[in-house]
């Protein structure tokens, strides 16, 4: 009786270590949600980029957008974000360029490479992860208080 009941824990034990990386959520696109800053050189110009990822509306997804401030282009459309972890790839087809790069071990930085069409020349950029509020999160100052 005793030797049955060693069987149906081992038994118990070994199914769920088979089951336990099933139970672990894989990687996704929405692991990368947050605010991302990049300087990009392009010859003598220098760039600062700004992706934005956030969650679609029905939370499956991640949609992306990026800013380009010294150019006045904000909110413009990334067709496509893939993540295959490591692998990040940024298809951006309003200026027909894609990003190929790697997520950093601690998840705060992608770096990698921009490329421009067939035979355009790649251009290195490192997004970091920006933690800092947007200047419209930041909290207002109260008015002082006055004396009545």
């Amino acid at each position: 009786m005793r030797t049955l009941k060693y069987r149906i824990f081992a038994i118990i034990v070994l199914s769920f270590f088979r089951l336990a990386p099933a139970m672990v959520a894989a990687p996704s696109a929405l692991d990368l949600v947050g605010k991302w800053d990049a300087l990009i050189e392009f010859g003598k110009f220098r760039m600062k980029l700004v992706l934005r990822i956030v969650p679609s509306k029905d939370g499956k997804k991640a949609q992306v957008t990026m800013d380009v401030p010294e150019q006045g282009a904000k909110d413009v459309p990334v067709s496509a974000l893939l993540f295959n972890p490591p692998e990040v790839r940024l298809e951006i087809d309003q200026f027909g360029t894609t990003f190929n790069g790697n997520l950093s071990d601690d998840g705060s930085a992608i770096t990698g490479e921009f490329e421009q069409g067939p035979g355009g020349r790649p251009a290195g950029a490192t997004f970091k992860r920006n933690t800092s509020p947007e200047k419209s999160e930041l909290p207002k100052k109260l008015p002082a208080p006055t004396a009545q």
